[in-house]
């Protein structure tokens, strides 16, 4: 788990130009990072490739939180 959060602190710090270390599991993305839908399409993108997974729409939606992002991982990854 632990590996799987860095990933993915480590892809939000290079996508939105923010301190890694800074990044807490509770931020939500849209608000911390003012991300807008075109970023967050980015953001899934990178985190599909880098965890060989596939994300559709309804997970889309569902993930706002740094947090949210981890779980889903952790829950498909270990499929």
């Amino acid at each position: 788990m632990n590996n799987i959060q860095n990933c993915v602190k480590k892809i939000i710090s290079k996508q939105f130009n923010y301190p890694i270390e800074k990044i807490k599991n509770n931020y939500i993305i849209s608000e911390k990072f003012k991300a807008d839908s075109l970023d967050m399409i980015e953001l899934i993108m990178l985190i599909e490739e880098k965890f060989k997974i596939e994300l559709n729409e309804t997970n889309f939606n569902t993930l706002k939180t740094v947090q949210n992002i981890i779980d889903h991982i952790v829950k498909n990854v270990k499929k």
